[in-house]
């Protein structure tokens, strides 16, 4: 892939990919695909009927809505006009959507008919233009009324402008706008690139929700940028995660902790199904495994296990976590199964990743090393546990909170160093 100078050039990358699948949506009796062609050519159709509907470069537009195919069309189409993407948690209490969409100024919402009922309950709808992105053709506000063929190139954002607009959780607080430029965004991209996260047969599960960098970044961005197919399950349940995982031939999870503990969990009650003497012989082989990993780095579990890990997810190698830590008893277990085992640290700020550990690195206690182009550094070091502040710099890092001077004042040192917040120590 050619280095693009902004996220409206790597939309323009998937004719470069051709009949590839880039989408494969699971829906309750069908399965819904969209190859890189395809999605490129319904994005450029949205695009230039939103521009002709009056959507200009640099306008804040709310993304409201769980994931689904229509959301990363959406999404896409307004990469290519140059406004700017604001998603929401579809699940945001009302105060704090109200604030959002407020403060960001978007007089634009993309959403389904049961999010736009609940903004007009809480009267959020006035002064602004409703696109319901689960209505049929016939309605009036579907989505579809605006594709339109595509009039010619549409000049391109600058580098620095706004490219998304994401908003932290507000666990203290009303929720803060992260404006991320094109080139943050790029600049951690092009980084995961070149530490070769996902090889180039990979087919993707993601279920977590895009309103969040982490899973954007690496379970859409990224896949996207390298013509690798993105599944998205019907649901979150047990049955449903499985028929994704077996028909859709995933290779790789992009999930966070409590979705890899629950995997384990749904294992280990299956073996215990087959009776005591299969669980102790699960617990023995499984602790072998660990062992001959963290010893000698002997993969025996890829041999031990692979009839289970065949019955569960055939394809399956690599699970990619994020979000908070994955605890390192349940990496080795998960890894001692025979699959591999990733995922970093990093904050909405940073666009997000900071530090990550690649698929066959057995650190697995380790946040791991940080990105090409990313700068780590401890404040302050505690003299005896050498602890303190992670602090960074780097592309990848925003320049600062919209409508915050105070808030992105505090937010970074005297000498431009981003304030993480966390605690942290580096060792050799």
């Amino acid at each position: 892939m050619t280095s693009p100078a902004t996220l409206q050039a790597l939309v323009h990358n998937l004719s470069a990919h051709g009949d590839r699948q880039a989408l494969v949506a699971f829906h309750k009796e069908s399965i819904e695909t969209w190859t890189c062609e395809a999605l490129l050519d319904i994005c450029r159709r949205l695009a230039s009927g939103f521009q002709e509907a009056g959507l200009r470069e640099g306008e804040y537009v709310a993304l409201y809505s769980p994931n689904r195919v229509e959301w990363i069309i959406a999404c896409l189409a307004l990469l290519e006009t140059g406004a700017v993407p604001v998603p929401i948690d579809s699940q945001m209490a009302g105060d704090d959507l109200a604030h959002v969409l407020a403060d960001s100024g978007a007089t634009w919402a993309l959403t389904i008919r049961p999010l736009a009922d609940r903004m007009a309950a809480l009267g959020l709808t006035d002064g602004r233009r409703i696109i319901l992105l689960d209505a049929g053709k016939d309605s009036p506000l579907s989505w579809r009324h605006f594709l339109r063929e595509p009039r010619g190139t549409i000049p391109p954002p600058h580098p620095e402008a706004p490219a998304f607009l994401f908003y932290t959780s507000g666990v203290s607080g009303k929720p803060k706008g992260v404006p991320l430029s094109h080139h943050n965004l790029l600049s951690n991209l092009q980084a995961l690139i070149r530490v070769n996260v996902y090889r180039t047969d990979e087919r993707l599960l993601l279920p977590l929700p895009l309103h969040h960098v982490y899973p954007f970044m690496i379970g859409l961005v990224a896949p996207l940028a390298q013509g690798l197919t993105i599944v998205l399950p019907h649901s979150l349940t047990g049955p449903q995660m499985r028929r994704a995982l077996q028909e859709g031939r995933i290779t790789a999870i992009v999930g966070v902790p409590r979705i890899y503990s629950a995997l384990f969990d749904g294992i280990e009650r299956q073996i215990v199904q087959k009776g005591r003497i299969a669980l102790w012989l699960f617990k023995r082989l499984l602790a072998s495994s660990v062992a001959a990993l963290r010893r000698f780095r002997l993969p025996l579990g890829r041999i031990l296990f692979a009839p289970l890990r065949r019955r569960f997810a055939p394809c399956l190698r690599t699970l990619v976590y994020g979000g908070s830590p994955l605890a390192p008893e349940l990496a080795w277990k998960l890894t001692g199964l025979g699959w591999q085992v990733a995922g970093g640290y990093g904050l909405t700020e940073t666009s997000p990743i900071l530090t990550l550990t690649a698929p066959g690195i057995l650190r697995l206690d380790s946040s791991g090393s940080p990105l090409p182009g990313v700068q780590i550094r401890i404040a302050d070091p505690d003299p005896e546990t050498c602890q303190g502040e992670i602090q960074a710099q780097g592309a990848n890092v925003f320049a600062g909170y919209l409508h915050l001077p105070q808030k992105s004042e505090e937010a970074f040192t005297e000498d431009g160093w981003f304030r993480t917040g966390d605690l942290g120590y580096l060792d050799d």
